[in-house]
Protein backbone atom coordinates (compact mmCIF):
# COMPACT_ATOMS: atom_id res chain seq x y z
CA UNK A 1 0.00 0.00 0.00
CA UNK A 2 1.46 3.27 -0.84
CA UNK A 3 2.10 6.34 1.97
CA UNK A 4 1.44 9.62 1.61
CA UNK A 5 4.73 10.75 3.66
CA UNK A 6 4.06 14.17 5.12
CA UNK A 7 6.18 17.10 3.50
CA UNK A 8 6.95 18.54 6.74
CA UNK A 9 8.95 15.60 7.87
CA UNK A 10 12.33 15.97 5.52
CA UNK A 11 12.18 19.52 4.45
CA UNK A 12 15.04 20.27 7.01
CA UNK A 13 16.74 16.69 5.46
CA UNK A 14 19.23 19.07 2.87
CA UNK A 15 21.81 15.95 2.57
CA UNK A 16 25.57 17.04 3.58
CA UNK A 17 27.12 15.31 0.15
CA UNK A 18 25.21 17.92 -1.65
CA UNK A 19 25.73 21.00 0.65
CA UNK A 20 29.58 20.28 -0.22
CA UNK A 21 29.15 20.04 -3.63
CA UNK A 22 27.49 23.44 -3.66
CA UNK A 23 30.10 24.91 -1.63
CA UNK A 24 33.11 23.50 -3.66
CA UNK A 25 32.07 23.43 -7.54
CA UNK A 26 29.94 25.56 -9.88
CA UNK A 27 26.80 24.65 -10.34
CA UNK A 28 25.89 27.09 -12.84
CA UNK A 29 26.47 24.90 -15.52
CA UNK A 30 24.19 22.28 -15.21
CA UNK A 31 24.06 19.23 -15.81
CA UNK A 32 26.82 17.73 -13.64
CA UNK A 33 27.70 14.75 -12.23
CA UNK A 34 29.65 13.91 -8.80
CA UNK A 35 31.26 10.83 -8.25
CA UNK A 36 31.89 9.09 -4.94
CA UNK A 37 32.60 6.00 -3.19
CA UNK A 38 29.35 5.18 -1.04
CA UNK A 39 27.18 2.63 0.97
CA UNK A 40 23.81 3.15 -0.17
CA UNK A 41 20.49 2.06 2.01
CA UNK A 42 17.20 1.39 0.37
CA UNK A 43 13.90 1.45 2.52
CA UNK A 44 10.41 0.23 0.99
CA UNK A 45 7.80 1.27 3.42
CA UNK A 46 4.21 -0.21 3.47
CA UNK A 47 1.06 0.63 5.62
CA UNK A 48 -0.20 -2.78 7.69
CA UNK A 49 -4.12 -3.58 6.31
CA UNK A 50 -4.25 -3.90 10.51
CA UNK A 51 -3.42 -0.07 10.67
CA UNK A 52 -6.43 0.73 7.71
CA UNK A 53 -8.74 -1.32 9.79
CA UNK A 54 -8.44 0.18 13.65
CA UNK A 55 -7.45 3.97 12.89
CA UNK A 56 -9.00 6.80 11.28
CA UNK A 57 -7.46 8.84 8.30
CA UNK A 58 -6.00 12.03 10.64
CA UNK A 59 -5.10 9.40 13.00
CA UNK A 60 -2.95 7.27 10.86
CA UNK A 61 -1.47 10.27 9.68
CA UNK A 62 0.07 11.11 12.51
CA UNK A 63 1.12 8.00 13.35
CA UNK A 64 3.10 7.86 9.83
CA UNK A 65 4.60 11.21 10.51
CA UNK A 66 5.71 10.27 13.92
CA UNK A 67 7.50 7.19 12.49
CA UNK A 68 8.72 8.18 9.41
CA UNK A 69 10.13 11.30 11.89
CA UNK A 70 12.18 8.30 14.05
CA UNK A 71 13.70 7.06 11.04
CA UNK A 72 15.09 10.08 10.12
CA UNK A 73 16.51 10.55 13.43
CA UNK A 74 17.97 7.30 13.18
CA UNK A 75 19.62 8.09 9.47
CA UNK A 76 20.97 11.31 10.78
CA UNK A 77 22.07 9.89 14.43
CA UNK A 78 24.12 6.73 12.18
CA UNK A 79 25.54 9.64 9.49
CA UNK A 80 23.11 9.27 6.76
CA UNK A 81 22.25 11.59 4.16
CA UNK A 82 18.23 11.16 3.24
CA UNK A 83 18.71 11.61 -0.69
CA UNK A 84 15.58 10.86 -1.85
CA UNK A 85 11.68 10.30 0.06
CA UNK A 86 9.33 9.38 -2.32
CA UNK A 87 5.63 7.92 -1.51
CA UNK A 88 7.10 4.66 0.00
CA UNK A 89 11.02 4.94 -0.84
CA UNK A 90 13.87 6.23 1.60
CA UNK A 91 16.97 6.85 -0.43
CA UNK A 92 19.74 6.98 1.71
CA UNK A 93 23.74 7.46 1.38
CA UNK A 94 27.02 7.31 3.54
CA UNK A 95 30.11 9.22 2.19
CA UNK A 96 31.94 11.06 4.54
CA UNK A 97 35.56 11.56 4.56
CA UNK A 98 35.87 8.24 5.43
CA UNK A 99 37.14 5.38 3.23
CA UNK A 100 34.11 3.50 1.96
CA UNK A 101 35.17 0.28 4.32
CA UNK A 102 34.88 2.04 7.62
CA UNK A 103 30.64 2.86 6.46
CA UNK A 104 28.92 -0.33 6.46
CA UNK A 105 28.70 -1.74 9.68
CA UNK A 106 27.39 1.93 10.35
CA UNK A 107 24.22 1.23 7.61
CA UNK A 108 23.69 -2.12 9.19
CA UNK A 109 23.30 -1.05 12.61
CA UNK A 110 20.59 2.01 11.25
CA UNK A 111 19.38 -0.21 9.38
CA UNK A 112 18.38 -2.74 12.05
CA UNK A 113 17.62 0.29 14.58
CA UNK A 114 14.68 1.18 12.13
CA UNK A 115 13.45 -2.41 11.94
CA UNK A 116 13.45 -2.41 15.96
CA UNK A 117 11.70 0.84 15.77
CA UNK A 118 8.98 0.18 13.54
CA UNK A 119 8.21 -3.09 15.66
CA UNK A 120 8.04 -1.85 19.15
CA UNK A 121 6.95 1.90 19.26
CA UNK A 122 3.63 1.13 19.61
CA UNK A 123 1.38 -1.94 20.34
CA UNK A 124 0.30 -2.47 16.83
CA UNK A 125 2.66 -2.19 13.97
CA UNK A 126 1.76 0.69 11.11
CA UNK A 127 4.77 0.69 9.01
CA UNK A 128 6.46 -2.33 7.38
CA UNK A 129 9.90 -1.86 5.91
CA UNK A 130 12.19 -4.03 3.22
CA UNK A 131 15.86 -2.46 4.23
CA UNK A 132 18.67 -3.18 1.29
CA UNK A 133 21.91 -1.93 1.77
CA UNK A 134 25.02 -1.54 -0.97
CA UNK A 135 28.63 -0.35 -1.68
CA UNK A 136 30.40 0.88 -4.25
CA UNK A 137 30.42 3.46 -6.97
CA UNK A 138 27.52 6.09 -6.86
CA UNK A 139 26.73 9.26 -9.10
CA UNK A 140 24.90 12.15 -7.92
CA UNK A 141 23.53 13.60 -11.30
CA UNK A 142 22.84 17.22 -11.11
CA UNK A 143 20.14 18.72 -13.28
CA UNK A 144 18.04 22.14 -14.15
CA UNK A 145 18.72 25.84 -14.89
CA UNK A 146 21.36 28.11 -12.96
CA UNK A 147 17.91 30.32 -12.89
CA UNK A 148 15.69 27.99 -11.53
CA UNK A 149 15.78 25.17 -8.98
CA UNK A 150 18.12 22.22 -9.40
CA UNK A 151 17.24 18.68 -8.82
CA UNK A 152 20.28 16.03 -7.79
CA UNK A 153 19.40 12.33 -8.31
CA UNK A 154 21.62 9.94 -6.59
CA UNK A 155 22.38 6.64 -9.35
CA UNK A 156 24.68 3.85 -10.28
CA UNK A 157 26.26 0.33 -8.66
CA UNK A 158 25.65 0.70 -4.69
CA UNK A 159 21.93 1.58 -5.28
CA UNK A 160 21.57 -0.77 -7.98
CA UNK A 161 22.45 -3.64 -5.38
CA UNK A 162 20.40 -1.85 -3.34
CA UNK A 163 17.60 -2.35 -4.86
CA UNK A 164 18.45 -5.74 -5.63
CA UNK A 165 18.53 -6.57 -2.19
CA UNK A 166 14.85 -4.87 -1.21
CA UNK A 167 13.29 -6.57 -4.20
CA UNK A 168 14.66 -10.22 -2.60
CA UNK A 169 13.85 -8.42 0.84
CA UNK A 170 10.46 -9.57 3.20
CA UNK A 171 9.08 -7.07 5.10
CA UNK A 172 11.07 -6.58 8.52
CA UNK A 173 14.48 -8.17 6.86
CA UNK A 174 18.16 -5.90 6.42
CA UNK A 175 19.43 -7.52 2.98
CA UNK A 176 23.05 -6.17 2.15
CA UNK A 177 24.88 -7.15 -1.58
CA UNK A 178 28.02 -9.53 -1.13
CA UNK A 179 29.84 -6.43 -2.02
CA UNK A 180 28.86 -5.21 1.19
CA UNK A 181 29.00 -7.75 3.35
CA UNK A 182 32.62 -8.45 2.23
CA UNK A 183 33.25 -5.30 4.05
CA UNK A 184 31.04 -6.17 7.26
CA UNK A 185 31.44 -9.81 7.57
CA UNK A 186 33.58 -9.49 11.15
CA UNK A 187 31.35 -7.40 12.80
CA UNK A 188 27.72 -8.97 11.40
CA UNK A 189 26.22 -12.25 11.61
CA UNK A 190 24.14 -13.12 8.25
CA UNK A 191 23.49 -15.97 6.15
CA UNK A 192 23.50 -16.12 2.63
CA UNK A 193 19.76 -15.07 1.18
CA UNK A 194 19.45 -16.03 -2.34
CA UNK A 195 21.47 -17.09 -5.59
CA UNK A 196 23.26 -13.43 -5.70
CA UNK A 197 25.24 -14.53 -3.18
CA UNK A 198 23.09 -11.60 -0.87
CA UNK A 199 22.76 -11.88 2.36
CA UNK A 200 20.46 -11.80 5.44
CA UNK A 201 21.36 -9.86 8.75
CA UNK A 202 20.70 -11.05 12.19
CA UNK A 203 23.07 -9.22 13.93
CA UNK A 204 25.96 -6.92 14.11
CA UNK A 205 28.00 -5.66 16.48
CA UNK A 206 26.62 -2.31 18.38
CA UNK A 207 28.29 1.13 17.51
CA UNK A 208 28.57 3.75 20.18
CA UNK A 209 26.36 6.28 18.72
CA UNK A 210 27.88 9.19 21.58
CA UNK A 211 31.46 8.66 20.00
CA UNK A 212 29.53 8.38 16.21
CA UNK A 213 28.01 11.90 16.65
CA UNK A 214 31.48 13.18 17.96
CA UNK A 215 33.87 11.75 14.99
CA UNK A 216 31.25 12.88 11.95
CA UNK A 217 30.20 16.44 13.11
Amino acid sequence: MSIKVPVKCYLDCIPSIVIQQVLEDDLSLLPKVQSLEAVAMLLHLSITTESYAKMDDRELLITIESNIKSIAISIKKFGGDIMKLTSNTIIVLWSKNETIEQIPERAVNCALQIQELLNSTQEMTILLAKIGIGAGKCEILYIGDSSHKTEYLPIGEALAQASQCVNGASEGQVIVSKESWKLMKDACIGAVHDESDNYLIKRCKAIDTLLLSNHIM
